[in-house]
């Protein structure tokens, strides 16, 4: 991905796009161009893609180690129940993981990225219109409760537009 600085134009703080000049431009009824908020939130959707991907490369290479580490034969029986457990472990927060994004997502929010570990739940949720309201991060946090074992108060919901 390309390193945007940020650029002034038009009494606005800009940040450099990867598209032509051009399609940056504030949306006008005359040309039809893209505005800064489509441009908003492409760049935010790649955000999230960008980050699913290191999150899923970060889960294989941790479930690659502990499948190594069990085929050793130099393990005890107590190290291979705890990896065991782990791998078991893992697996379940990947599993719970996407239920809760595509729960959040058949919920009406546009994207939606869960990371489950060490007892929380960091959420970063993509919404389309206004912000959030308590409303909406209930219904996000009845989500992430029913499906994991993380409590309330290690639910973080960040949001982004």
């Amino acid at each position: 991905m390309v390193a945007a600085e940020p650029v002034q134009s038009e009494a606005r703080s800009w940040t450099a796009c990867p598209r032509k000049p051009k399609q940056c431009r504030p949306r006008t009824k005359t040309t039809g161009k893209h505005s800064w908020s489509a441009w908003q939130a492409t760049a935010a959707q790649s955000s999230l893609k960008q980050a699913r991907l290191k999150r899923e490369k970060a889960h294989d290479e941790a479930m690659d180690t502990l499948q190594k580490t069990m085929k050793s034969s130099s393990l005890s029986a107590e190290e291979k129940k705890d990896c065991t457990a782990q791998l078991t472990a893992g697996l379940e927060d990947l599993h719970a993981e996407n239920e809760i994004e595509t729960l959040i997502k058949a919920k009406g929010f546009a994207d939606c990225l869960c990371f489950l570990q060490s007892g929380r739940a960091d959420l970063t949720v993509m919404t389309s219109g206004d912000a959030l309201t308590a409303a909406q991060v209930a219904q996000i946090r009845d989500v992430v409760l029913s499906k994991s074992s993380v409590t309330a108060q290690n639910i973080t919901v960040v949001e982004v537009k």
